[in-house]
């Protein structure tokens, strides 16, 4: 799996969204969930202009348990 370890920088002025965590159970039993939004290519982008999402379903360890890619219909 590429690009598993990532480098998420919380910068405050730009309101730029790259990931979101849900601390609640998830549908397979997981205790969060992360979602990562990306372009064309793969490359980590504000959720505004993604067209690509990976959601991981994790333990509370960390453990991923579930991953789910999600992209937009094309036109």
């Amino acid at each position: 799996m590429d690009k598993e370890i990532i480098n998420l920088s919380n910068n405050e002025e730009e309101n730029i969204i790259t990931h979101e965590r849900f601390n609640k159970p998830t549908p397979n039993g997981g205790d969060y969930s992360e979602i990562f939004y990306m372009d064309e290519d793969g490359n980590y982008v504000d959720k505004k202009v993604a067209v690509k999402a990976v959601i991981y379903e994790c333990k509370n360890d960390g453990t991923a348990i579930r991953r789910t890619f999600m992209e937009k219909k094309k036109k």
